[in-house]
Order: C-alpha cells, then sequence, then structure tokens
C-alpha cells in the first residue's frame, strides 16, 4: 500500500505536469535495492544468478546519484559495513564508482540494467561477474 502511494503521486505529477511517459517510467526505477542474487560463472559462459542471503543495499536518488551500506569497492562480500555514494546516468546504463574504487580490479563505470523491480549490476571479470538487487 505504502508503494502505491508514491506512485499516484508522480503519475498525478505528470498529469497536471505534461511529464512524458518515459520520466514517469524513470522516477519508478528510484527507490532502495536490496542484493538477491550474483551471478557464477564457471569460466564456459554458462553462469546463472544463485540466491544470496545479504543486507547490502543500494538507494538510487532523483538527483542522479546513489548510496549504498556496503564496500562498493569489494564486489566479493555480502555484508554491509560501509556507507558509500556515486553517480548513476539511467539513460547511458551506468554507475560511476566511488572515487576511493578507484585503480580496483573494475572499471570507474560500471553497466547496469534497470527493469521494473530489479537493478543489475555488471562487474569487469574474465568469467562474468553481476550482482542481482530486487527493489524493496
Amino acid at each position: 500500500m505504502r508503494n502505491i502511494i508514491p506512485s499516484l503521486l508522480i503519475l498525478l505529477s505528470c498529469i497536471i505536469f505534461s511529464c512524458s511517459e518515459e520520466e514517469f517510467a524513470s522516477t519508478e526505477l528510484l527507490g532502495t535495492y536490496r542484493l538477491t542474487a550474483a551471478y557464477v560463472d564457471p569460466g564456459d559462459g554458462s553462469g546463472t544468478f544463485q540466491p544470496v542471503e545479504s543486507n547490502r543495499r543500494i538507494t538510487l536518488k532523483g538527483d542522479n546519484t546513489y548510496t549504498t551500506n556496503y564496500n562498493f569497492c569489494n564486489t566479493f562480500r555480502t555484508e554491509a559495513d560501509t556507507l558509500m555514494s556515486g553517480k548513476y546516468n539511467l539513460e547511458e546504463k551506468f554507475l560511476i564508482a566511488p572515487e576511493i574504487c578507484s585503480g580496483t580490479f573494475y572499471s570507474d563505470t560500471l553497466q547496469i540494467e534497470l527493469k521494473s523491480q530489479e537493478l543489475i549490476i555488471h562487474y569487469i571479470c574474465i568469467e562474468g561477474c553481476a550482482e542481482k538487487f530486487t527493489q524493496e
């Protein structure tokens, strides 16, 4: 029920201020996502997403910034232990890693897939690495 009220307010605002359908769709993608699965690949391309138990969260904000409750520089840990922030671009589908992560094993920009209720972050790995977050 509480998820319906913000959506209705956004829809009403879009009707009043003539938002495009695309703008409305992107506002639905804002919010907090919880890590629910990690992509596991033995190196032959046959990998699949496997469920994980984690308290890791990432929040996409309306000003094209995000915050996390985990160490973004270490993608292979599931603990929530460090607050970090950065920027994202929905049009070009990427996150900019926090500056503190610069020089780690992955690129400063990470490809993302964002669809209803789901955020997938792709890391640069030899076998293929990704994490799937589900919107709360």
